[in-house]
């Protein structure tokens, strides 16, 4: 990579880790498509996963007495890890496109239905019986595009939480998820010392401004801390769709 190629790399970094720590999404969804111009997407994945896995890291240590506020945790997480380990396998193989396009409707469509309904929420029942299936769909995704942001964000946003309970377990889900993408990946041996350098240079970026994004956003109110997701979530399911479809 040139020194261009590289600032723009950081630039997305920067900015996907502050998005990170004031909305808990990202920044993956920033960094691997920017990055995959560059080195192509499965280079991106790899090299992004240790600093993603990071970010949440961060968040989830910063949010952790709010883990008794959240819901569903553990039937999102198991199957995610599963989906995870399976995408991680068949990264070069899978049809992202098709995945994406799935993904980009169904965010869609969740963001018409906050759109029109803004009090509508999972209703406890339908929220047990699909979590599983949510953090396999989650999992899956990682493992292949590299972020599951749309999935989860979606998700977990129509269970109506608290910022700080909402932000603990996107992020929670995110770092479980992605310890099992980052051990597969290790146990295929794609991480390699000729990526080792941009991911040391992402993961530094991440630890400087994720909190930096954390701080920004305890001045963001529930009102704007809801549209601001549903922006993102949209944008991100946007970006999906067209990256892997060009």
């Amino acid at each position: 990579m040139t020194v261009a190629e590289l600032a723009v790399v950081l630039v997305a970094v920067a900015v996907g880790s502050m998005v990170k720590g004031v909305s808990g999404l990202g920044p993956s969804v920033i960094v691997v498509p920017i990055l995959g111009t560059f080195v192509g997407v499965e280079a991106a994945v790899v090299i992004f996963a240790v600093p993603a896995l990071m970010s949440n890291v961060l968040v989830v240590r910063r949010f952790s007495g709010e883990l008794r506020s959240t819901r569903h945790l553990p039937a999102i997480v198991v199957p995610g890890a599963i989906g995870a380990a399976v995408g991680s396998l068949v990264l070069t193989s899978v049809d992202e496109g098709l995945l994406a396009i799935v993904v980009g409707a169904l965010v869609v469509a969740y963001a018409v239905l906050f759109v029109t309904s803004p009090q509508l929420t999972a209703p406890p029942a339908v929220a047990r019986r699909l979590s599983p299936v949510v953090g396999l769909l989650a999992g899956v995704m990682q493992g292949t595009a590299g972020f599951c942001g749309p999935v989860v964000g979606a998700w977990l946003h129509s269970f109506r939480l608290p910022r700080s309970a909402y932000l603990v377990s996107v992020s929670t889900v995110f770092a479980l998820i992605g310890v099992a993408q980052v051990g597969t990946l290790a146990v295929l041996g794609r991480f390699t010392w000729d990526r080792a350098g941009a991911a040391a240079l992402a993961l530094a970026g991440v630890v400087v401004f994720v909190p930096i994004g954390m701080r920004v956003g305890r001045h963001i109110g529930r009102t704007a801390f809801d549209r601001v997701i549903v922006l993102l979530l949209l944008g991100s399911a946007a970006w999906l769709v067209i990256d892997t479809n060009l």
